[in-house]
């Protein structure tokens, strides 16, 4: 069995004066038995809270169009099976 969360990795050595501002990525953290954990990263590297903000926005975006999509089918579906 696999379980899927969503993460996020804020990469900041601590040292402020670092050459880059602190990076941050949105990624699935996939758990199983069978090969322990890996990160697929789905987010661009972020540079500041709105750009995090705006990945997280477009994340919903497109979970809501998943959303809209998985419901016409199952509705789809539901006619077929009373007809």
């Amino acid at each position: 069995m696999s379980n899927y969360n969503l993460e996020l990795n804020f990469r900041d050595d601590g040292d402020s004066k670092m050459p880059f501002p602190p990076v941050a990525q949105i990624y699935v953290q996939i758990s199983t038995q069978k090969t322990g954990e890996d990160r697929r990263y789905i987010s661009c590297d972020c540079m500041s809270a709105g750009e995090l903000d705006s990945e997280v926005n477009r994340l919903i975006r497109e979970l809501e169009n998943i959303r809209v999509k998985g419901h016409k089918r199952f509705a789809t579906k539901r006619r077929e099976a009373q007809a």
